[in-house]
């Protein structure tokens, strides 16, 4: 006698894509079956980068701090390149710190290439999700009421695989009060 492969019980391979659950059941009798949960799932990550607050008023002279935020699903990412653009005449960099748990993460101001720019990197072997990347403090050095964008680039968001994730961004800005 000949066992049917879809009897109840028997794994099945699901594909997630974004809400979208597909089962695929090849040669099932009917869908009305209740299966156990299956062991070869493929989940669909995707991320957020922002600037936090995503707008800062400060007083000439003055500091804020911002972060460099990540909105992903825990243990989704494993490798990390962004990039913070400012307007040197408006503000200065004073500090950026990586605050990354269980990663190598590292923050740098104007990174050799002669950009205005701050770029958080880092990569963790387990993936993490949600979190700070790291905190920048920048100094009010422009006239009042002027404004810098905090563009964010996102060069490299990857799983822990090392595939490319891509990620949106929202940009941020601090303004000079006055």
């Amino acid at each position: 006698m000949r066992r049917s492969l879809w009897r109840l019980g028997a794994p099945r391979r699901l594909l997630l894509s974004g809400s979208l659950l597909t089962a695929v059941l090849v040669g099932s009798p009917a869908f009305s079956h209740q299966f156990s949960a299956p062991t070869d799932v493929i989940y669909a990550a995707g991320a957020l980068v922002s600037v936090q607050p995503d707008t800062a008023t400060v007083e000439a002279g003055s500091t804020v701090l911002v972060a460099i935020a990540l909105d992903a699903p825990e243990g989704s990412i494993g490798a990390w390149t962004v990039d913070v653009a400012y307007d040197p005449a408006v503000v200065r960099p004073l500090a950026c710190v990586s605050i990354v748990d269980a990663a190598a993460a590292l923050c740098s101001i104007n990174p050799g290439d002669g950009a205005a720019i701050v770029r958080a990197i880092g990569a963790a072997a387990s993936g993490i999700g949600s979190t700070s990347l790291a905190r920048i403090t920048f100094e009010a050095v422009g006239v009042p009421g002027a404004t810098s964008a905090l563009t964010i680039t996102v060069s490299t968001m990857a799983n822990t695989e090392g595939d490319d994730l891509g990620a949106d961004a929202v940009n941020g800005s601090v303004t000079i009060a006055g």
